[in-house]
């Protein structure tokens, strides 16, 4: 046990810089948030086109809460969780924005004939090029976030697939019962 005892130390002074580290790093930009904190920090403002070609700005949308989910085509976890967030879209759309941002680098048209062969009918933004997915901060898909109508940032944003009571929760939070931190799934 002597002899293991500075490995110890150095594995746990390595592992406790691993971790401060990982959770200080910045996003690429102070308003986007961060996913280590639990601040009400402004989402930062961004343009992507719609399927219509018209320019979506989140700017633009401030008033109302906003639900941002980045995804990708190719992203089994994201797959599975879209008829449920369809769902959330159908029930909540007249008082939420919700933005489904697509990070699928072939476009619009793997993006559509996915949506058409899934039958679903959600309002999806393109990050091509993943400018807002870095802006975000986003390491991995799917990924959340929930704002309310000032764009606060409620919570840290969820990096994996939501469950729907939470997310239903979390709606619910953002219409109308303050903005306070909500445990991850």
């Amino acid at each position: 046990m002597e002899k293991l005892r500075p490995f110890l130390w150095v594995a746990f002074a390595v592992a406790g810089a691993v971790l401060l580290v990982w959770g200080l790093q910045p996003n690429g930009q102070s308003g986007a948030g961060s996913a280590g904190t639990n601040t009400l920090d402004t989402a930062a403002d961004f343009e992507l086109p719609d399927r219509s070609g018209n320019t979506v700005r989140l700017a633009d949308l401030r008033g109302t809460p906003v639900f941002i989910n980045f995804w990708a085509t190719w992203c089994a976890p994201c797959k599975a969780e879209l008829p449920m967030l369809a769902q959330l879209y159908r029930e909540h759309n007249e008082e939420i924005h919700f933005l489904f941002v697509s990070v699928d680098h072939e476009g619009w048209e793997v993006i559509n004939r996915f949506l058409e062969q899934e039958g679903l009918d959600i309002p999806v933004l393109l990050d091509q090029d993943m400018q807002v997915s870095d802006l975000y901060g986003v390491r991995g898909w799917p990924t959340t976030f929930f704002l309310d109508a000032e764009h606060h940032i409620i919570r840290r944003p969820v990096e994996g697939m939501l469950e729907e009571q939470f997310t239903r929760d979390m709606i619910a939070q953002v219409l109308g019962q303050g903005a306070t931190t909500t445990a991850a799934p």
